[in-house]
């Protein structure tokens, strides 16, 4: 190997360690096709803030699902309202101050494709999943700051994005290359 091949290469191996580059798989060993890892600290939560807009209208209704991940410790469940409207998208969880444990807001699309957010008029701290065509999570977003109208995004395709407590993915272990079900069932009913 010639020393320009050496070095260009050993140069390669520091860029990956510096930026944490790393091949994700799920929970089988797959590779997953792409992936952005978790930091190993977490973000500060930022506070809500003292004032909340007040909703101009009321939201648009929203269809109910539930969702599991089943690679997770515990299989943790979420009780979600499921956005799939284009007012529904647009309106998501803005002027909401509260948002229970447990409880979530999923956005669907038709096929997978670059997503980007942003917390304007939104009053809570969130973390903002990103999962592909077949709900494998491709990248987290923790502790998003309220009220903030800056892009958020992973640089990942995704089909559907869900928005939950900030916390509530690292205090559950979540991680991408894991996966989450869907599913039509009342609370009451489902496992």
């Amino acid at each position: 190997m010639g020393l320009a091949l050496r070095t260009r290469w050993g140069c390669f191996c520091c860029v990956a360690l510096v930026f944490g580059c790393r091949r994700l798989t799920d929970r089988q060993g797959d590779a997953v096709a792409c992936g952005v890892p978790l930091p190993a600290l977490a973000p500060s939560s930022a506070p809500t803030p003292g004032r909340c807009p007040a909703a101009p209208e009321p939201g648009p209704a929203c269809g109910r699902k539930v969702l599991e991940f089943p690679d997770l410790l515990g299989r943790p469940r979420l009780q979600v309202e499921h956005a799939e409207s284009p007012a529904a998208k647009r309106r998501g969880l803005m002027y909401r101050r509260v948002l229970e444990p447990d409880h979530g807001m999923l956005f669907t699309w038709p096929r997978a494709a670059m997503r980007q957010f942003w917390m304007r008029d939104t009053c809570i701290s969130l973390d903002l999943i990103f999962l592909s065509d077949d709900d494998v999570v491709v990248g987290i977003i923790e502790a998003a700051t309220p009220l903030d109208s800056r892009p958020l995004r992973v640089d990942c395709p995704a089909r559907r994005v869900l928005e939950v407590n900030a916390g509530w993915s690292r205090a559950h272990g979540l991680q991408p290359g894991q996966r989450m079900t869907v599913s039509d069932e009342p609370p009451s009913v489902a496992r």
